[in-house]
């Protein structure tokens, strides 16, 4: 029998070694309890995989998924550093690519600042996030007002000194007297 240390669930040794090497063979490693969260400490894992045919095929899909993570994390570095060399940052926060678009690419021109669709405020060069209140922070620009038609009516008409939608027009002095 083999249980969890988490949730103290037995499961029996076969059953054990099949989900491990359905773990493995799926790239979910390390196994977790499939009664909850907890993943399986490698004693357990070396106990459910009783005979040397399951712990070779375990350890085999181990080693390819190694070689995938590492060929994975690889690749990501070289994409990282093209796209740095493009003059494209990823944001600190939310990972989200921001470009810079003015001056060359290497941001040699203009506020290193840059502002994020996720609200965060970042140092294009270096890639730090800027702290509200210190020197560098970029200033905080404001959204512009939307106006819907009924807004944008009345400016119109205040503007013209027409009535408004719910006002009557401003008085106005009579043009020859009498």
């Amino acid at each position: 029998v083999v249980r969890c240390d988490h949730c103290r669930t037995a499961f029996h040794r076969p059953c054990a070694a099949q989900h491990c090497l359905a773990a493995a063979d799926a790239g979910r490693l390390p196994p977790r309890c499939p009664s909850c969260p907890a993943t399986w400490p490698s004693a357990a894992i070396r106990y459910a995989l009783e005979t040397e045919a399951n712990k070779a095929r375990y350890n085999a899909a181990v080693r390819g998924l190694n070689e995938l993570r590492a060929q994975r994390a690889r690749h990501d570095a070289a994409t990282v550093e093209e796209m740095r060399r493009l003059g494209v940052r990823a944001c600190p926060r939310c990972g989200a690519r921001v470009e810079k678009r003015a001056g060359d690419l290497m941001g040699s021109h203009g506020c290193p600042n840059m502002a994020c669709r996720c609200g965060a405020r970042f140092c294009f060069e270096c890639g730090r996030l800027h702290v509200p209140g210190t020197a560098a922070a970029v200033p905080v620009r404001r959204r512009p007002r939307v106006f819907t038609a009924r807004r944008g009516a009345q400016q119109l008409r205040r503007h013209a000194g027409l009535p408004g939608l719910r006002g009557r027009a401003p008085a106005r002095g009579r043009a020859g007297g009498a």
